[in-house]
């Protein structure tokens, strides 16, 4: 696991678009992975790495808005300072 750097795309999913293939996915990932809790619990996530660096994230804020997030590692292999 390694730092993605600045310019490196990362994709916000709004859960209530997702396909419902990814939805299956991310009900079998999520459960099996550790909350985070940040702000007295306020913000939440978990976040599952990939071996090429990639990262699937699940954020969720005030126990109400939830986000998913994908990113990628950079084409170059290479991150930024």
């Amino acid at each position: 696991m390694r730092p993605l750097g600045l310019t490196v795309p990362i994709q916000v999913i709004d859960p209530n678009r997702l396909p419902s293939d990814t939805v299956t996915l991310f009900r079998e990932l999520l459960p099996n992975l550790e909350p985070t809790f940040l702000n007295g619990g306020t913000f939440c996530y978990k976040v599952g790495f990939a071996s090429d660096d990639s990262s699937v994230w699940a954020l969720q804020m005030f126990r109400k808005h939830t986000v998913f997030c994908i990113a990628s590692p950079p084409e170059d292999g290479l991150t930024n300072p």
